[in-house]
């Protein structure tokens, strides 16, 4: 629980305002953690990939969506209103000393690829 004066949050927070809890990066031994840590990353990621592209014949959108965990929402969303030919979906996960990984996915029931990184 959160104990926070009444009085001072009527002053600083008006109905409509977007607020969230204050969490700062931290340290884990040789790793860092913070709020969405993975959600910024693949960003990240998109980013860099785009500027490494430069130029493209395709046109190319990057969105940054949410709700991915219950059911892609964000991205159903995006993808309805940009109606792409392709899409690729960029996520993480927990990072291992294992290179190879098993997946599955809607198309096969499974397979076997490398872990990628940006």
């Amino acid at each position: 629980m959160i104990s926070v004066c009444p009085k001072k949050v009527t002053e600083l927070v008006q109905i409509g305002d977007p607020v969230t809890m204050f969490r700062k990066m931290e340290d884990i031994g040789d790793s860092v953690t913070c709020k969405t840590f993975d959600d910024r990353v693949g960003v990240y990621c998109m980013i860099e990939a785009v500027r490494k592209a430069k130029k493209s014949p395709a046109d190319l959108y990057i969105v940054g969506s949410t709700q991915e965990e219950v059911g892609l929402r964000g991205a159903i969303a995006a993808a309805s209103g940009i109606e792409p030919d392709v899409g690729i979906a960029v996520d993480v996960t927990l990072a291992t000393t294992c290179r190879v990984r098993r997946v599955r996915t809607k198309s096969a029931a499974s397979a076997t690829e490398p872990l990628s990184h940006c």
